[in-house]
């Protein structure tokens, strides 16, 4: 080391250093008065690369136009269907807690009434204080109908599978005997 340790640089004798000193200096501080790893961080090197602004846009573009080309062929057919099975599920909850809840007379069932070859089905209360139209996304059907109807305990009164179809793929809703617990295959 020729220069010595780093004090000398702060010294009144060595403020020429802070002027314009040789490029050799630099490296030599980087090299010997840093600790290692802080030189690569310092440091230049001469052969550096990087990408370019205009490489960059290019490169945006590009993920640009082919996000705008394959985006649209993906299919939102498994999310409504899904998304369907999960209304339906949550519907005939609502029915079957409805049903513990009003106390209906025999023969009088609270329940759902699903019309095939559509995407809406129906709720009702016999006491009227409820009827509900729901709709489900326009790309799902109701492909097996029926009528599933709760009595005062929880217990379907009628049974009937329910098949709903989207894009081509199918699931079907069954309920429970005793529990009203529906099961989707």
């Amino acid at each position: 080391m020729p220069f010595g340790p780093l004090v000398p640089f702060f010294s009144p004798s060595a403020v020429f250093f802070f002027d314009s000193p040789p490029a050799h200096i630099y490296t030599e501080i980087l090299v010997n008065y840093l600790p290692a790893g802080w030189a690569m961080f310092f440091a230049r090197q001469k052969n550096a690369q990087g990408f370019s602004a205009l490489e960059i846009v290019m490169v945006i573009v590009i993920a640009g136009i082919l996000g705008a080309v394959f985006m649209p062929r993906l299919s939102t057919a498994p999310i409504s269907l899904a998304t369907a099975v999960s209304t339906i599920q949550s519907d005939l909850r609502f029915a079957q807690e409805l049903a513990m809840s009003r106390n209906p007379t025999p023969g009088t069932p609270i329940g759902i009434t699903f019309s095939a070859g559509t995407g809406t089905y129906t709720i009702t209360d016999p006491a009227g204080a409820v009827t509900l139209v729901r709709n489900l996304p326009s790309d799902v059907i109701l492909t097996v109908g029926g009528t599933i109807a709760f009595n005062k305990y929880g217990e379907p009164e009628t049974i009937a599978t329910i098949s709903v179809q989207s894009g081509g793929v199918t699931r079907t809703i069954t309920v429970e005997a005793f529990s009203g617990r529906s099961i989707v295959s």
